[in-house]
């Protein structure tokens, strides 16, 4: 499709509003043209949504705007708008198709069931289960009680009547001991003899299904032969291969009229031959004789081995095939076939490619098959070997689409018609590339249950991308993928239900979703050397085995050493894709993207690629939002199945899903206390981008910016004149940067955090902006810090350590205005505000001296300076006062004396908290 259907409407909105004399319209007819090749497809619904109140068909309008959210991903959007587009009077039936689940879905079944009106929502619009497919489905006692390992089956056509005569040796290995088996065989067919080692046995018939009874126990593990003989009309193909049964065709401009082909996947062998007609169960090999009239070949499965003469205008043409082979590949084709052989040869093996067409269409054949090598070598280099060597490989033209049948496909006659999604029709036409890649998987790597029918379809459907990967580069690939995904219906699940005979087919989601699902795993892991080998393992490790979904999760779980069962199985189990929900703003010149699955359960994650400013960008989605933060204003688009540049997408981006556009909510939230209001926008719930905190008369007193929630960046306080009074950086809610507190304009403190904990410098400054303190952190925890006091003029008065900020540790030393050292001793605390007598340091010695009485020196005492040590208490009050160096003991003991009962002091201060403070004085004593 890729959306030519949405230029054409978009072409006839155009013409309509050219047509229209307003100015405006017309500006709006040049804005959508000018959105839509610029890829921005909201703003052209923005534009749509204007025209509605110009007078222009609404059904139109809504059905572009559908259109628009399809290559959006917004599946549900679209739908609604299809919905309603067809209330406004829209008659397409694509409108109808998108919006309408039961006609969907039971357009879908038309060709797979005889009777679509029944089908309801209660069983997914599938064919509600009979008796009959129980009996086809379920591994009942009977059927588990035996294996097969070998039939040799023959079979008469006889296409006047469209008849068929037969006859069948099931060779089989007793598992259990039992007296009943069943076996199976269409009902319109005549049993004319059955019989266990010669000798005639009784049975009973439910519909397709027969129990024989026999006379007698049969062992385990003992071996039997079972003969039978049969006749009848089988069933006649209504919409083969899909609706299967018998192809008669006829031309009588032909000197051969007849030509006649069967496929009957679902349908199930016994449709024309009997046999143990359960998945689970695959001969080892098989022989088949086809006998058809004279003049006619008869092509069948595995190897021709002879030719004879059958009598009353008949040949057989012997088959035999030499490995185990899935009941429904057994096939046969009558006609008058010309054939032409390639031979395909390794360093290791060699086998034939024999390919059976009629003869008027040999020319374009011959054209058809020109790439068949180049696509078995890309195949057995992607997955391993052909695995049929010994068969060889074969393609006959067959008188319906097409059909996997080992070593004998099946491919429709129109070999110059293709479907609409086909990418290289002229060199690897679908048909072939699909059909052929079945060999791998499906016929090799079989399926033991209809429910599990996608390991079949999914793996080769997505072969054929592989393959274009391999010749062609990763850009085919993706452009493959991108096919696929326009054809997902999303109407049920991949896995069907077990022991039903389900007709998992209806849809084609086994096909192209489950091709996807793989894509998408292949992003999830992002290495493609382990994706390969995963792929190619899982195929060798069950060649010519039959299995099961839980094989296949298994066997991904044991090979990474990591469970996916929460991944696979919301392709699996659910109907809808993952949906990625985002929400975006553009804020203060900054991008906030916002991104979370929904849909799915707890644990899931896949990538997926976004474009910002045209260059693309691999994001990792889990179901916990997360957000993407781009510094300047930005613009983006996300990738759909609709809108893909492949030839710029990152590998292992581009993934599968819907999308959701939740619009930004505003935040506004008013503190009770205080009357403080913080504004901003959220993404998804979250905090997202600037959010400003204003008082109660407006005035801002606070700026933040968050990131998914938390906060992250600068976050900035005001004093009430409009002044800078902090600045700090968060990382993820957790201090993280530098950090500024100021007072009058002028800073009072600097330092980083690093995870929370201070880091590096830190200073202090006084009132006029002086450094008083510095803080050098040594460790991350802050455990052990280094120390710098300086006076008011910047010299370094005293240095030291510390632990868990601020606790004394070890010694500290202290230094006069030149430098000398006054004292090591420990130090009670460092502080950002020093403790000060009231009226200042001359003050201060004014009082000490007022009272000093009159001294009388010793012969010890001499004239000199005398410095005293002083502990500030955090309430202003003298503590411990001692000499620390002196020339006059008698002098130092009088000074401690008055010093002593001097009134408080204005304590020190450390952030803002009242803390012990050292100080040293220094008198001088003179003559």
């Amino acid at each position: 499709m890729k959306f030519l259907l949405f230029l054409s409407f978009l072409f006839f909105l155009f013409f309509n509003l050219e047509a229209q004399s307003d100015e405006e319209l017309k500006n709006i007819e040049r804005k959508i043209r000018q959105d839509y090749y610029d890829g921005d497809l909201y703003g052209v619904i923005t534009e749509l949504n204007r025209l509605n109140s110009f007078g222009i068909d609404n059904s139109v309008i809504s059905f572009e705007k559908a259109l628009c959210y399809l290559q959006l991903g917004e599946e549900r959007r679209a739908i609604d708008e299809f919905k309603k587009s067809r209330l406004q009077g829209d008659t397409t039936l694509f409108a109808r198709f998108y919006s309408d689940i039961e006609f969907k879905s039971k357009t879908l079944a038309e060709g797979y069931v005889d009777d679509t009106l029944s089908l309801t929502a209660e069983y997914n619009y599938l064919p509600t289960p009979t008796h009959a497919d129980t009996l086809m489905g379920m591994l009942r006692p009977e059927r588990v009680c035996y294996d097969v390992y070998y039939y040799d089956l023959s079979v008469k056509i006889v296409p006047e009547k469209k008849w068929i005569i037969g006859s069948n040796y099931v060779y089989f290995k007793c598992l259990y001991e039992t007296n009943k088996i069943q076996i199976d065989l269409a009902s319109q067919f005549e049993i004319t003899k059955l019989a266990l080692d010669d000798n005639s046995l009784t049975y009973s018939r439910d519909g397709n299904a027969i129990f024989i009874s026999f006379n007698k126990t049969l062992y385990k593990d003992s071996l039997y032969c079972l003969y039978i003989e049969y006749n009848g009309n089988p069933i006649i193909a209504k919409s083969p291969p899909w609706n299967g049964g018998f192809t008669w065709s006829y031309n009588k401009k032909l000197k051969f009229p007849h030509w006649v082909g069967v496929s009957c996947e679902h349908l199930g062998a016994s449709s024309w031959w009997p046999l143990k007609d359960h998945l689970s169960d695959k001969p080892d090999s098989m022989t088949i004789n086809l006998q058809v009239p004279n003049g006619y070949q008869g092509i069948s499965n595995g190897t021709m081995i002879s030719t004879s003469n059958a009598g009353s205008g008949y040949t057989n043409f012997k088959w035999h095939v030499s490995y185990p082979i899935n009941s429904y590949n057994v096939t046969a084709y009558m006609g008058d076939f010309v054939q032409f052989s390639d031979t395909m040869k390794t360093e290791t093996y060699t086998y034939p490619v024999d390919y059976y067409v009629m003869p008027h269409n040999k020319k374009k054949a011959i054209k058809y098959y020109a790439y068949t090598l180049d696509m078995l070598r890309i195949y057995e280099e992607l997955f391993g070997p052909y695995p049929y060597i010994k068969d060889g490989a074969g393609f006959v033209e067959a008188p319906f689409a097409g059909m996997e049948h080992q070593g004998a496909i099946a491919i429709g006659n129109s070999y110059d018609e293709f479907r609409d999604y086909e990418s290289h029709s002229d060199s690897f036409p679908h048909l072939l590339i699909h059909e052929t890649a079945h060999e791998w998987w499906g016929n090799t790597v079989a399926f033991g249950d209809m429910s599990d029918a996608w390991i079949s379809e999914t793996f080769a459907t997505y072969s054929e991308a592989l393959l274009f990967e391999k010749i062609f580069g990763y850009s085919e690939y993706i452009k493959e993928i991108s096919i696929f995904g326009t054809e997902i219906m999303n109407i049920r699940p991949l896995q069907g239900h077990r022991e039903i005979n389900e007709c998992s087919f209806i849809s084609g989601d086994i096909y192209f979703k489950g091709a996807l699902m793989v894509h998408n795993f292949r992003c999830l892991l992002d290495n493609d050397s382990l994706f390969f080998e995963i792929i190619k393992g899982f195929y060798n490790t069950f060649k010519y085995k039959v299995i099961y979904t839980e094989d296949f999760y298994n066997y991904i779980e044991q090979t990474t050493g990591k469970s996916y069962k929460i991944f696979f199985d919301e392709y699996m189990m659910d109907v809808d894709p993952p949906e990625l929900s985002y929400s975006f703003i553009n804020v203060d010149n900054e991008f906030y993207f916002t991104y979370q699955w929904t849909g799915v359960k707890a644990g899931f994650e896949m990538p997926f690629c976004i474009y910002l400013n045209g260059k693309p960008k691999r994001l990792m989605g889990t179901t916990n939002s997360q957000t993407f933060h781009l510094a300047g204003k930005s613009v983006f688009n996300i990738p759909t199945c609709y809108n893909v540049n492949e030839k710029s997408i990152l590998k292992n981006s581009f993934t599968y899903f819907w999308t959701s556009r939740i619009q930004p909510t505003d935040y506004y939230s008013t503190n009770i206390n205080n009357l403080n209001s913080e504004i901003g926008k959220c993404l998804l719930g979250k905090k997202q981008g600037l959010f400003i905190v204003r008082n109660r008369s407006g005035k801002i007193i606070k700026k933040l910016h968050y990131l998914n929630g938390l906060l992250n960046g600068v976050v900035i306080t005001y004093d009430s004149l409009d002044r800078v009074a902090e600045q700090v950086e968060y990382l993820n809610d957790t201090l993280n940067g530098a950090t500024v507190s100021y007072q009058n304009d002028f800073p009072k403190v600097k330092g980083y955090y690093k995870n929370g904990n201070r880091n590096g410098t830190w200073e202090y400054f006084n009132d006029n902006g002086i450094s008083v303190v510095k803080e050098i952190y040594n460790d991350s925890e802050n455990h052990t810090t280094s120390g710098i006091i300086f006076n008011n003029e910047g010299k370094i008065i005293g240095k030291g350590r510390y632990v868990n900020q601020f606790q004394v540790n070890e010694t500290w030393t202290y230094f006069d205005s030149k430098g000398n050292v006054l004292e090591s001793l420990e130090t009670l605390s460092v502080c950002d505000n020093p403790a000060q007598f009231p009226g200042g340091d001359v003050e201060m010695y004014k009082v000490i001296k007022k009272n000093m009485p009159s001294i009388n020196l010793s012969e010890s005492d001499s004239v000199g300076k005398n410095w005293i040590s002083i502990i500030i208490n955090p309430n202003g009050t003298i503590g411990e006062v001692k000499p620390i160096k002196y020339t006059s003991l008698n002098y130092a003991k009088l000074l401690v004396s008055q010093i002593e009962k001097m009134p408080r002091w204005i304590p020190a201060q450390h952030q803002g908290n009242p803390v012990n403070y050292k100080v040293v004085l220094m008198f001088k004593l003179t003559k």
